[in-house]
């Protein structure tokens, strides 16, 4: 075919691809990078990175990072009506997404598979400032943890399986519950069929289980899983989140301010565990009162209430005889206490040495930077506020055990955040808590606030084959 032609066809193709686009809406706003946000090269082929629109989500919008990318080093296609997008070069940018989008698949080459990031942010209850749910895109894998799911009354909670692959992949998903391990049939060999989506109701499959853990494995293949979490009071809806990947290996849970009720979930899938939690504040860590070590048997899940701390500390530390996995999702007041409420949640992340990038869409209140160090030594750096137009470098050193809480701006959108770490820090782990963590928290100028707290964004949990 000759070049000439070859123009022709790719224009008529796309022409045809955007009259069938009903989908999804990409309207993309271009801001400043800042080109000095660099991250340490390591060789690693391509990746797929998906995310989810949130089941009866009212509005979406998909914020995407690229730094450093080559010519269309990112294509996005949403699904099931397939539309293209090409990402190149150094840059952010949000997409406004139809609800009527079932996920998001972002196919990121080589140039900026290190440093490509991107969060779905979906609103459900908009009216009520309420129901904004975020999920931080992840790559396709083979295997699935999720703890802080639940059957009983008032909660339903929905798994969502993503295949944007062009075969079809069987599933096969185990429940870990306060009644022990559960395998319902309508549970095994599931199949999700290519670049489709399959949606399994939790509460049908353990009724009235108020602890459960989610372990998803494929028989061949890979797909994106998320646990998406709807809380409700009778007819009235109290709030959604997703719930974030975690796995056995995870020890710090970010903890989310204004939560005095929290209640987290703890399993146990290969043995019976003896698990102590310590709490992650400003000065390093200390131990809950009134929270004593707890046993969590094998093959069980068990709910275990948090005391408040979020005053002084903003992350939990895990340590365990056994391998666990824990998370949480909990109603907390977004406005003043006992009135209107959302549902937050967080899961058990690894630490990491390496530098850290996140993706956050925009917010109607403001946002915290939390920086938790693990326990063995502290982790220091600078961390990269970029906004629209603008880029702030606030330098942070955390001690042993410690977290750090960094203001960002209150009405900003396209923001991402990157911590740089200097050269011998600990491992820490990096999340936003949007509308502020209950406590104080420095911004950049080193002026103190009180806020508060309704969702976190931060990075999954996922091992890549």
């Amino acid at each position: 075919m000759s070049s000439s032609k070859m123009r022709v066809f790719r224009l008529v193709t796309a022409l045809s691809a955007a009259s069938a686009m009903a989908a999804i809406a990409f309207i993309p706003t271009w801001t400043f990078v800042d080109p000095s946000v660099k991250a340490r090269k390591t060789t690693v082929s391509t990746v797929t990175l998906v995310c989810e629109v949130a089941p009866h989500a009212r509005a979406a919008e998909l914020t995407v990072v690229a730094q450093g990318a080559g010519k269309n080093a990112i294509q996005i296609a949403g699904f099931p009506r397939p539309s293209l997008w090409k990402v190149s070069g150094e840059q952010r940018f949000s997409l406004k997404v139809s609800p009527r989008t079932q996920f998001v698949s972002l196919h990121v080459d080589q140039s900026a598979v290190n440093t490509a990031q991107a969060v779905m942010t979906t609103r459900d209850v908009s009216r009520l400032n309420r129901g904004v749910a975020s999920q931080s895109c992840a790559p396709t894998t083979t295997q699935w943890w999720f703890a802080g799911a639940a059957g009983t009354l008032g909660r339903d909670d929905v798994l969502v399986l993503s295949n944007p692959e062009r075969t079809a992949t069987v599933v096969n998903v185990e429940f870990i519950t306060d009644h022990g391990i559960m395998t319902p049939a309508a549970a095994q060999g599931v199949v999700v069929p290519a670049t489709g989506q399959r949606s399994i109701r939790i509460n049908n499959l353990v009724p009235g289980r108020s602890a459960v853990a989610v372990h998803v494995t494929t028989t061949g293949g890979r797909i994106h899983a998320g646990v998406f979490v709807r809380a409700s009071y009778g007819r009235f809806p109290v709030g959604s989140e997703w719930l974030t990947a975690t796995s056995t290996d995870g020890t710090i849970v970010p903890f989310v301010g204004d939560t005095p009720k929290l209640s987290m979930v703890f399993a146990a899938p290969e043995g019976a565990a003896s698990v102590k939690i310590l709490a992650l504040g400003r000065s390093g860590q200390f131990a809950p009162a009134g929270l004593p070590a707890f046993a969590v048997a094998a093959g069980h899940a068990r709910v275990v209430k948090i005391p408040d701390v979020s005053v002084n500390a903003s992350a939990l530390l895990i340590s365990s005889t056994a391998p666990v996995v824990a998370g949480y999702a909990g109603g907390v007041s977004i406005q003043r206490p006992q009135s209107v409420q959302d549902v937050a949640t967080a899961s058990a992340v690894v630490p990491s040495k390496s530098d850290q990038t996140l993706a956050i869409g925009t917010y109607p209140r403001g946002r915290v930077a939390v920086i938790a160090a693990g326990p063995n030594a502290g982790a220091s750096g600078v961390l990269i506020v970029a906004t629209n137009g603008t880029v702030q470098r606030v330098p942070y050193a955390v001690p042993p055990g410690g977290s750090e809480r960094i203001q960002l701006t209150r009405s900003a959108s396209n923001v991402y955040i990157h911590a740089s770490p200097d050269n011998g820090s600990g491992a820490y782990v990096l999340f936003v808590a949007t509308r502020g963590v209950t406590g104080n928290a420095r911004d950049a100028a080193g002026v103190t606030a009180s806020v508060r707290s309704s969702s976190v964004v931060l990075r999954a949990v996922v091992q890549v084959p």
